[in-house]
């Protein structure tokens, strides 16, 4: 009995189908890469941030002897009023990252007792950054920072197509102890210029920081929040647009 075989129509059809099979299980593989690298990106923003905290809680006087410092605490180690209050990191739109540690210097005459407004406590020892601490590093994947794209219930955010740069500012009270929060939107640090701007209630509100995927196809954008009032790491979470009812990426 003689066989039949495939005819040009039916060989082509099956090549077609495959071919197209292929293209979707590519896509479907690219964006499953591209969704995690996305994760990992968020989630060591995530861990970057959490670790000034850390940082803030633990910071030593490191500087050897001779080492650079800032112009006016020089002198032997303990016995020139400075004092190390915690941390700044800046972030830009392209993901740039800074890390400095914020120092401050008892005030002369020394502040009274009677103060106990814990922002005038800080500014009185007038934070600045030590410029030689600077750590530099980019964000993973070439992901960047941006503002959100919608307000509840849905309206759009206008500030979404400009760039966003920020700052955030950890530091401990030199009297209470107590770990407080500062943001602010395009914070520069230049070497000697005073925080004391910063300190202040309004800048301990809620942050949304969306993480922009420059480029990358994902299934959802996700952005760190940092609480309000924060005080420590566990103030520091992941979200994604679909598990929040408030700003949307």
């Amino acid at each position: 009995m003689k066989q039949r075989g495939f005819t040009v129509i039916e060989t082509m059809l099956f090549l077609a189908i495959s071919a197209v099979l292929t293209v979707a299980i590519l896509a479907t593989t690219g964006v499953s890469i591209s969704t995690q690298r996305y994760k990992d990106a968020v989630a060591t923003l995530q861990s970057d941030i959490q670790q000034q905290y850390e940082d803030a809680l633990s910071i030593k006087n490191s500087r050897q002897d001779g080492g650079a410092t800032p112009s006016d605490c020089t002198g032997d180690r303990g016995q020139t009023g400075c004092i190390l209050m915690g941390k700044l990191m800046t972030i830009t739109h392209d993901g740039r990252m800074t890390q400095y540690v914020v120092y401050g210097r008892e005030p002369e005459p020394p502040l009274s007792e009677s103060i106990t407004n814990e922002y005038q406590v800080m500014r009185a020892y007038n934070p600045r950054i030590v410029e030689s601490s600077a750590q530099a590093k980019t964000m993973e994947w070439g992901t960047g920072i941006s503002w959100p794209e919608f307000f509840p219930p849905g309206t759009p955010d206008p500030r979404y197509a400009t760039n966003r740069d920020m700052g955030i500012l950890i530091i401990r009270s030199p009297r209470s102890g107590i770990v407080y929060t500062f943001t602010k939107d395009n914070a520069v640090a230049n070497a000697g210029t005073s925080f004391n701007a910063m300190i202040d209630a309004t800048a301990r509100g809620r942050r949304t920081i969306c993480v922009a995927p420059s480029g990358w196809v994902v299934n959802d954008r996700m952005s760190v929040t940092i609480a309000a009032n924060a005080s420590s790491a566990g103030a520091v979470e992941v979200r994604t647009n679909q598990l929040t009812t408030e700003l949307k990426c």
